[in-house]
């Protein structure tokens, strides 16, 4: 497999070796197909501070945080409620 620059763009080309190569070469593929689809600017990284994903925002706002709402989401918001419990209680 192999990545170079044709006309502007970034290509992917496959030399047809068998082992490693053929068995990564579509999940490459497809992640290069889905990157050259999408406009720069909608692919993000998680804001959840112990995540490692990024995504692409569909959402119509473009203001997507996480990859996933009910996991980094969640944490997130949870981790905030309890926060600002515990400093009302603090006083």
């Amino acid at each position: 497999m192999a990545i170079h620059q044709e006309e502007g763009s970034l290509q992917l080309s496959y030399m047809g070796k068998a082992g490693p190569d053929a068995i990564a070469y579509p999940i490459v593929r497809s992640l290069a197909d889905t990157l050259a689809a999408v406009p720069a600017d909608r692919i993000r990284k998680c804001e959840h501070d112990d995540c490692l994903l990024r995504f692409v925002d569909t959402s119509k706002s473009g203001k997507r945080r996480w990859c996933s709402m009910e996991t980094c989401g969640n944490r997130h918001k949870a981790a905030e409620f309890y926060a600002k419990r515990r400093r009302r209680a603090e006083g």
